[in-house]
């Protein structure tokens, strides 16, 4: 029963995070523009964390870590100058 109870309030915990985007369109345009730039790190962030701690503890097991420190920096380095190329 505890099972249960845990995914019953994972998922209402997580579809309550989509009434954020309900929330932003209610929200002035004003307000919207100026934290827009501060949603968008977060969200790109959110999403990087989230590959690097499902996808890391594997790679850990396959590859030297050493090498795979360097491959997570230099796509951290990689990530960066895109960022700046395209803004």
């Amino acid at each position: 029963m505890h099972t249960l109870a845990y995914i019953l309030i994972a998922s209402f915990l997580i579809a309550s995070g989509a009434l954020v985007g309900i929330i932003a369109l209610a929200v002035r345009k004003e307000l919207i523009e100026k934290i827009l730039l501060s949603l968008v790190s977060l969200s790109a962030g959110t999403l990087m964390g989230g590959a690097f701690f499902h996808l890391m503890p594997e790679a850990a097991e396959k590859l030297e870590i050493t090498k795979l420190l360097y491959i997570v920096l230099f796509s951290f380095i990689l990530f960066f100058k895109v960022h700046l190329f395209l803004l």
